[in-house]
């Protein structure tokens, strides 16, 4: 069980390059959200306002990824 509990407790990058990361993939996600998000609510939508709604919703998730992208790296306390 030590050998399991010591395997998971390796690190693989530090907490700094794993917050770069993460908000490197937050910064790609959010755009490619709002693009397939759009896509489909023009498909789906019946009215006009389904579709307003639909955009306003899907930019708003894309807005809410990107801003966790910006706030990640906040979360880091130093350069390990």
């Amino acid at each position: 069980m030590s050998v399991v509990r010591r395997l998971v407790g390796l690190r693989i990058m530090s907490e700094w390059t794993a917050a770069r990361v993460a908000q490197w993939i937050c910064f790609a996600a959010g755009p490619i959200l709002m693009v397939i998000a759009i896509g489909a609510v023009t498909r789906v939508a019946r009215t006009p306002w389904e579709v307003l709604m639909g955009v306003l919703m899907s930019s708003v998730a894309a807005l809410v990824i990107v801003i966790m992208g910006m706030i990640v790296p906040l979360t880091v306390q130093g350069r390990d």
